[in-house]
């Protein structure tokens, strides 16, 4: 989670804002290039498996914070003013139930049971 303490944000945030001024000016390829750099600073020299392990966690909860709070209400957005895509031509959306039954069958194999399909 990228939620660090004030102190430390009162540190970095300056340095941040420093970066992003100097790239706005370029390509999407410049931030993938400074992203990498901060990343191989952090991986030490020689690498470990466990640094990059980390950096791998690092940037995929990176992605999934950018996307949880800032593309998916835009994308929700989008929805309300163009229309959703589901229910549209013949591809009907139904709701998984909220229990997701198991039990073993007589060959010990391991079922599951979505309860009754929800129209």
């Amino acid at each position: 989670m990228p939620y660090i303490k004030e102190q430390s944000r009162e540190e970095l945030d300056p340095l941040i804002e420093a970066l992003g001024k100097k790239l706005i000016d370029y390509s999407a390829g410049a931030y993938n290039y400074a992203i990498c750099r901060l990343l191989l600073r952090f991986a030490g020299h020689p690498p470990t498996y466990a640094r990059i392990n980390q950096i791998i966690g690092v940037l995929e909860c990176a992605k999934f914070e950018v996307y949880r709070r800032f593309a998916s209400p835009y994308e929700d957005k989008k929805v309300e003013e163009n229309g959703d895509l589901y229910g549209r031509s013949g591809f009907v959306f139904r709701k998984p139930p909220d229990i997701i039954d198991t039990t073993t069958d007589v060959e010990g194999q391991l079922e599951f049971s979505f309860g009754e399909e929800q129209k």
